[in-house]
C-alpha cells in the first residue's frame, strides 16, 4: 500500500474540502433564511424545548464531503503537528451528517450513518497510523480498517439513542458512549488506543497540565464537549436564533479558554519536585530489519552489537552517574532466566558496571523460561519437542553492584505482533503449532527497579507507554522516575516514532514524573515533569545523551484514581443503552397499535 499519494494531494484536497463545505453551509444558511420568511421550514421542539431541529434534504455527495472533511480535521489536529485545535471541530461534520439523515424520510438511515462514519474514521486512521504497514503489511491493513470499524460503535449507539429519546439525551449519550469506548479500547486484549482523543494534545503539553487530575480521557471529554457545543452553535446560527446562538457560542468559548488558561498558569508556576538523578541514555542505531538478527542481510554479530553499546555508554559515564539506560531488546541474545547469572553477555554487563560505583544499568532483552510439564505451563506457553512447554518474554533487566539482577516482563503487548487475544481461550493454538506463533508471556504486577540509593524507576517497555493508568501502577508501587525503553525502527522514518515520543509527555504530566527514553533507532531523550522534552536526538543515528532528572514520590490524583472518567462513562453507558432499548420498545408498541 502506497500512502505517498495521500500526502502529496493533501495540500490540494484539504482546501477543496474546506471550500466546498463552507460553500454548502452558506447555501444552506441562505435557504434557511428564505424558508423562514415563507414559513415553509418545519421546526421540531424537543421535550425540554431547548433544541430545535431543521428538516433539510441533503445530497449523498454533501454527506460524503462532510465525512471526508471530518477525517481530514482529525488528521490535521493530530501529533506530530501542533494543530490540536482542529480536534475541536472534527466531529462537527459528522454530527451534521447525523442531523441531516435523521430528519429525512428514507430507509436504512442507520446503515447510511454507519457508512459515512466509517469513511471519516477510516480516513483518520489511514492518515495518522499508515506507518503500521511498514512493520506488518497485513497487520497494518487489519489495524486501520478494523479499528475504524470499532470506532463506529459509539457513534452507532448515539444514533440509536437519539432516535428513540430526545436531542438532549442523544447528544449527551454521544459524549458518554465515546468515552466508554475509549476506556474499553484501553483495556481489552486487542487494545489499540493510539487514537484516543486525549492523545491529540501530546504536541502541546502546555494546554493539558490538568491531566494530572484526569488523564488523557479528560482531554477526550474536553474535545467531545466542545464539538457538541460548536455543532449546536452552528445549528442555532443557521436557524437565525440569535439568543441561543450567542449563549452556546459563549459557553463553547468558555469551555475552550478556561481549561487552557488554567493549564498555562499551572505550567508557568509548576516547580519540579524531587532529588537530582544523573541519567545516561544510549541509542545504538541498529537496523531491526537488516542488522539486528541472524539471517538479516547485514547482520552485526552479537558481540559487536554489545560492544557498540559499551563504547557509546563510556562516552558519557562518570563516577556521578546513577543510571545507564539501553533500549528494548538491547541484549541481542535469548537469556534463559533460571541461568541468567551464568549467561555470558549478562556476566560481561555485571563486570562492566563494577567500574562505576553507584551505577545501575537498565536494559531490554529477550528472555525465556521452561516449565516441567503442561500443568505448570501458563496459558501463553508454547510447546516444542526440544524444549517442551516454555514462555518467551520481552523483558527489562536491572544490573548493579548489589549483585542482584531484577527482571520485568512486558505486559501490555502489541496485538497480533506480540500476542493472540485471550490466551486462556486460544492458548491451545500456541501449544499445537510448534511454538511458531503465539503470545509472549507477561506478568500481573508492575515491577519497580530500586537502586542502591533506594530510588525506584518504572521500566516501561515500548507500547506500554501509551497507557496512562497502566504506567500509574508503577508509581503506586514506588516508582519515582519513568524509563521508557523502545525500538521504533520497525516503522521507518514516519510520524509513528514522533507520536510515540510525544505521547510520553502525557505520562510525565499524569504522574508528574521525569522520563528518560532510550530508543534503538530514535528518538531518545529526556522529558521533565511538565511534559516538556528537555533534549532529544535525531532519528536513525548513533548517539548518547546525559541529563539530570528529578525523582519524586508524588502520587497525583490521576495516579491514585486512574481512568475514573472512563469507568463512570461505562456505567452510565449501560444505563443509557437500557433506557434507549425500553424507549424503542415503547415506540414500536405505540406505532404498531396504529
Amino acid at each position: 500500500m502506497n500512502f505517498i499519494f495521500l500526502f502529496t494531494c493533501s495540500p490540494i484536497l484539504i482546501p477543496v474540502l474546506l471550500y466546498n463545505s463552507l460553500f454548502i453551509w452558506f447555501k444552506v444558511s441562505r435557504n434557511l433564511k428564505h424558508n423562514r420568511k415563507n414559513s415553509s421550514v418545519k421546526i421540531i421542539f424537543t421535550k425540554n424545548k431547548i433544541f430545535k431541529v431543521l428538516r433539510i434534504k441533503e445530497s449523498p455527495f454533501y454527506l460524503f464531503l462532510l465525512s471526508m472533511l471530518s477525517g481530514f480535521l482529525f488528521w490535521l489536529g493530530w501529533p506530530d503537528k501542533p494543530l490540536s485545535f482542529f480536534l475541536f471541530l472534527a466531529f462537527v461534520p459528522l454530527l451534521m451528517v447525523e442531523s441531516a439523515l435523521s430528519e429525512r424520510a428514507i430507509r436504512r438511515k442507520g446503515r447510511k450513518f454507519l457508512l459515512y462514519t466509517y469513511i471519516a474514521l477510516l480516513t483518520w486512521n489511514v492518515l495518522t497510523t499508515y506507518w503500521v504497514y511498514n512493520a506488518t503489511p497485513a497487520g497494518g491493513i487489519f489495524a486501520m480498517t478494523v479499528n475504524a470499524l470499532l470506532m463506529c460503535i459509539p457513534l452507532q449507539l448515539f444514533y440509536f439513542t437519539k432516535r428513540y429519546t430526545n436531542n438532549f439525551i442523544g447528544y449527551s449519550s454521544f459524549i458518554v458512549y465515546y468515552l466508554a469506548f475509549e476506556y474499553w479500547h484501553l483495556n481489552w486484549e486487542l487494545s489499540w488506543p493510539w487514537l484516543t482523543l486525549g492523545n491529540g494534545f501530546a504536541s502541546l503539553p502546555i494546554l493539558v497540565q490538568w491531566y494530572e487530575y484526569t488523564g488523557v480521557l479528560g482531554g477526550s471529554l474536553w474535545v467531545l464537549l466542545v464539538n457538541v457545543l460548536l455543532f449546536l452553535t452552528l445549528r442555532f446560527y443557521l436557524l437565525t436564533e440569535k439568543k441561543e446562538f450567542k449563549k452556546y457560542l459563549s459557553v463553547s468559548l468558555a469551555l475552550l479558554l478556561v481549561p487552557s488558561l488554567f493549564s498555562v498558569i499551572r505550567y508557568k508556576t509548576y516547580v519540579a519536585k524531587g532529588k537530582e538523578v544523573d541519567v545516561v541514555v544510549v541509542q545504538p542505531d541498529i537496523d531491526p530489519y537488516n542488522e539486528k538478527f541472524p539471517g538479516n542481510p547485514k547482520f552485526i554479530p552479537y558481540e559487536q552489537q554489545f560492544q557498540r553499546l559499551i563504547s557509546l555508554s563510556e562516552q558519557k559515564l562518570d563516577s556521578a552517574t546513577d543510571y545507564l539506560v539501553w533500549p528494548e531488546t538491547a541484549l541481542p541474545v535469548d537469556v534463559y532466566e533460571p541461568e541468567i547469572y551464568e549467561n555470558n553477555m549478562v556476566s560481561n554487563l555485571s563486570s562492566f558496571v563494577k567500574k562505576y560505583p553507584g551505577l545501575s544499568i537498565v536494559t531490554g532483552l529477550d528472555s525465556y523460561t521452561i516449565y516441567d510439564n503442561e500443568e505448570e505451563a501458563t496459558p501463553t506457553a508454547r510447546f516444542s519437542e526440544r524444549l517442551g512447554y516454555y514462555d518467551v518474554f520481552n523483558s527489562a533487566m536491572q544490573v548493579n553492584n548489589t549483585g542482584k539482577i531484577v527482571l520485568y516482563h512486558k505486559s501490555k503487548l502489541v496485538p497480533g505482533v506480540e500476542q493472540l487475544p485471550y490466551p486462556n481461550v486460544f492458548g491451545v493454538l500456541t501449544k499445537n503449532l510448534g511454538g511458531i506463533v503465539g503470545t509472549l508471556g507477561r506478568q500481573e504486577e508492575r515491577t519497580v527497579f530500586f537502586n542502591e540509593k533506594n530510588i525506584g524507576i518504572a521500566p516501561v517497555i515500548c507500547y506500554e507507554s501509551i497507557f496512562g493508568e497502566f504506567v500509574g501502577e508503577y508509581v503506586k508501587n514506588g516508582a519515582e522516575l519513568i524509563f521508557i525503553i523502545t525500538n521504533d525502527g520497525w516503522w521507518g522514518n514516519t510520524q509513528g516514532h514522533k507520536q510515540h515520543l510525544q505521547y510520553a509527555s502525557l505520562r510525565a504530566i499524569e504522574a508528574r514524573k521525569s522520563i528518560a527514553r532510550s530508543a534503538n533507532t530514535g528518538i531518545s531523550g529526556f522529558i521533565d515533569q511538565k511534559g516538556e522534552i528537555l533534549v532529544k536526538n535525531k532519528y536513525w543515528e548513533q548517539d548518547v545523551l546525559k541529563a539530570k532528572l528529578r525523582a519524586n514520590d508524588v502520587k497525583t490524583f490521576y495516579t491514585r484514581h486512574g481512568d475514573y472518567i472512563g469507568r463512570w462513562s461505562l456505567y452510565i453507558t449501560i444505563v443509557l443503552v437500557v433506557y434507549a432499548i425500553v424507549k424503542r420498545f415503547k415506540y414500536r408498541k405505540t406505532t404498531s397499535a396504529f
